[in-house]
């Protein structure tokens, strides 16, 4: 995305996706291998990026390309539980490309991926949970996302 600026970007009432006073947490539409995942949760104090091995076979991913390197990871319970391993897949987020490393589990929870604050930063993206969106410069433009 090159060195662009993203000190210009705001939010307004006018740009509110949800009703007021809601207390849902920030789900985006993701594109791996052509395929849509409509639940990438963004969540800004994960550690790693995490998809399932369920989304990985949904969107025809060779398991092959799994590095298995298990790191032991803490649930949204507070439960200890081993990771199947990690990969690097390239996703499209609204009109952000990049590959991304994702740690693989084998859990099959309520969203298709989870992409952390470092996917935000690395993309130059602004989330916004209460507007229900995010933003991020392209091209000079700042881009709905």
């Amino acid at each position: 995305m090159g060195d662009s600026s993203i000190s210009n970007i705001t939010f307004s009432e006018e740009d509110q996706m949800a009703e007021e006073g809601h207390n849902r947490g920030l789900y985006v539409t993701a594109l791996i291998n052509d395929f849509d995942f409509k639940r990438a949760l963004i969540d800004t104090d994960i550690a790693s990026n995490v998809v399932p091995l369920k989304t990985l076979k949904a969107a025809k991913f060779q398991q092959c390309k799994i590095v298995l390197q298990p790191i032991v990871m803490t649930d949204f319970e507070g439960n200890k539980t081993s990771s199947y391993g990690y990969t690097y897949l390239d996703l499209k987020v609204g009109l952000v490309y990049s590959t991304v490393k994702f740690h693989v589990i084998e859990k099959q929870p309520d969203y298709h991926m989870i992409l952390r604050r470092t996917w935000l930063h690395d993309n130059k993206v602004v989330p916004s949970t209460y507007h229900q969106h995010m933003k991020s410069q392209l091209n000079d433009k700042v881009v709905r996302i």
